[in-house]
C-alpha cells in the first residue's frame, strides 16, 4: 500500500503529533488493532515502528515537502523495516541525506537513477533476479532529467505490483514472459503514437506516452468492478483530499466494502489518512482519457 503525510514547513509538536495521528490511523486500520492517539512525538514513533513491523506486505510511505529531517525522522521506525520504502520529497537534498545517514532506513531519493530503480523494482515486485526486460521497462517509463533517464517513482510501484500479481496467477516460471510482455506493452509504435498524441485530455503524457500503458496495465490487473469504481473517481478535481465517505454515496458500497475496495485500487489511490485519499494529478488525467473513452460523463 500506500500513505502520503504533506508535513511543510514550522511544525511544532502538536503538529507532528497530528500528522502521526493520521499515520496511526491508517496502520491501525491494516493491522485490525484499536486506534489509541500519541502522548508525545517519541510515543508516537515508537508505535509508528511498531505497527510497520507488524503490516505484512510492501508499502511505500511518502512525506511530501519535508524541510527538516527531525520531522521526517518523527513519522519513521527508527529501525529498519523489512518491505517498507520512504520517499522524501524536499527543496533540498540535504534533508534527504541527513534522514538516510540517521534513520537506518531505506529512503527513496524523488530523484534516483537506473540502478537504484531497478533494485527497487526487484523488491516490490519480489523478482531477486530481474532479466534484461525489466531495465528496458524502467527507461520506458522515465523522465528526462540534466539528459539522464530518471525513473518516477509513481510507475516504478504501478509496474511491480502489476508483475508482482501477473506472477502470483502465473508462477514464478513465467517471471522471464512477464517482464519480456511488460517491456512490449510499454513500446509506443507509430500508430499508437499518432492516436495518443491527439488527444488534449493527455497533454501532461506528452513527455512520455508510456506512462499511459503503465496505467493501462495497472488498470488491466483490476476486475471489472473494480475497474468501473476507478473510472468514477475522474470526478475528482486535482489536488484534492478527498473523504472516503463519500464513495459510499458514489459507489453506493457499504464503509467495509468501500475500504475493501480502495486496497484493490491502492497502485492507482493514495490513502493519506484512514479518512481520505487523493489521486495524482497523471492518474486524474488517465481516468479522463479512459472515462471519456467508454461514454462515462
Amino acid at each position: 500500500g500506500v500513505m502520503w503525510l504533506s508535513l511543510g514547513q514550522d511544525l511544532n509538536e502538536v503538529k507532528l503529533m497530528s500528522l502521526q495521528t493520521k499515520l496511526l490511523r491508517s496502520l491501525t486500520a491494516l493491522c485490525g488493532e484499536h486506534h489509541c492517539e500519541p502522548s508525545s512525538v517519541a510515543d508516537g514513533r515508537q508505535e509508528i515502528g511498531r505497527l510497520m513491523a507488524r503490516t505484512s506486505g510492501r508499502m511505500l510511505l511518502v512525506l511530501d515537502d519535508a524541510w527538516s529531517a527531525r520531522d521526517c525522522a518523527s513519522l519513521m521506525p527508527a529501525q529498519h523495516t523489512q518491505g517498507l520504502h520512504i520517499l522524501i520529497t524536499s527543496r533540498g537534498e540535504p534533508v534527504v541525506r541527513e534522514v538516510f545517514d540517521s534513520a537506518g532506513v531505506a529512503v527513496v531519493s524523488p530523484i534516483f537513477g537506473i540502478e537504484r530503480g531497478l533494485q527497487l523494482l526487484s523488491e516490490l515486485s519480489g523478482c531477486a533476479r530481474l532479466p534484461d526486460d525489466a531495465k528496458a521497462v524502467l527507461h520506458a517509463v522515465s523522465a528526462k532529467t540534466d539528459g539522464r533517464s530518471r525513473p518516477l517513482p509513481l510507475f516504478v510501484a504501478m509496474i511491480g505490483k502489476s508483475v508482482q500479481q501477473r506472477i502470483g496467477q502465473m508462477g514464478c516460471t513465467a517471471a522471464e514472459q512477464i517482464w519480456r510482455e511488460t517491456a512490449e506493452a510499454l513500446r509506443i509504435g507509430p500508430e499508437r503514437q499518432e492516436e495518443l498524441i491527439d488527444l488534449a485530455t493527455l497533454a501532461s503524457f506528452r513527455e512520455n506516452l508510456s506512462w499511459v500503458c503503465a496505467f493501462e496495465l495497472s488498470v488491466k490487473m483490476l476486475d471489472d468492478e473494480a475497474r468501473c469504481r476507478l473510472l468514477q473517481l475522474a470526478v475528482f478535481s486535482r489536488q484534492s483530499s478527498i473523504p472516503v465517505s463519500i464513495l459510499e454515496d458514489l459507489w453506493g458500497c457499504s464503509t467495509r466494502r468501500v475500504n475493501r475496495m480502495l486496497s484493490a485500487l491502492s497502485q492507482l489511490v493514495t490513502r493519506t489518512s484512514a479518512t481520505h485519499f487523493t489521486l495524482h494529478d497523471l492518474v486524474i488525467d488517465f481516468l479522463l482519457h479512459r472515462a471519456s473513452e467508454e461514454g462515462m460523463s
